[in-house]
């Protein structure tokens, strides 16, 4: 077992499956003292059986949930290094046509105020303890922009869902005009 965050305190929101539970158990398996964070149940498994992984239910688009998050972190490591803020939900209930505006709202909440809110709450906690830290948001298939690397899931999620329909109807005409040109008389062509 490598020890490179050896006594360091890690925070990993989105924990309970996926990307999340594998950063949960790399950071352990390296040493560190984790807190796995997530809504579902899932993040029982991940602590399970892995030493130096604490479970907690957590909402990472909620203010106060993050506030509570970063807390539980300093009062059970005596700090607060890294945060890995992972939790992201996709529109995957269906199309732009299908989504509603409380998922949209809820898609806004999780993928771009979550890593805000680590972000705001995480660099008050190191800065006040005078702790160098870091904290990263990552997520697959996401646009980062800024110093902070925020993920713009949302928009990219957003750019697709209204991508999909306007690259069928594309794809349509196209199929349509090339029918219209193979069945055309050499006259015509």
């Amino acid at each position: 077992m490598s020890a490179r965050f050896a006594d360091k305190s890690v925070l990993v929101t989105g924990a309970g499956s996926g990307i999340g539970r594998a950063t949960a158990w790399l950071f352990a398996s390296e040493g560190a003292r984790v807190l796995a964070v997530d809504l579902n149940d899932g993040v029982d498994e991940t602590a399970s059986g892995h030493g130096g992984i604490v479970a907690m239910r957590g909402d990472a688009g909620s203010e106060a949930d993050v506030a509570a998050m970063i807390f539980a972190a300093i009062a059970q490591h005596g700090g607060i290094d890294i945060i890995a803020a992972n939790a992201g939900i996709s529109g995957g209930r269906g199309g732009l046509f299908e989504l509603g505006e409380a998922d949209w709202a809820a898609l806004l909440r999780v993928n771009l105020i979550g890593p805000f809110l680590a972000i705001k709450h995480g660099a008050q906690a190191m800065l006040a303890a005078a702790r160098a830290g870091a904290i990263k948001s990552s997520r697959p298939k996401s646009i980062s922009i800024s110093p902070f690397d925020t993920p713009l899931n949302a928009v990219f999620s957003i750019v697709l869902m209204i991508a999909s329909p306007m690259i069928a109807v594309s794809r349509e005409a196209q199929t349509t005009r090339t029918r219209n040109r193979l069945n055309a008389s050499p006259l015509e062509k």
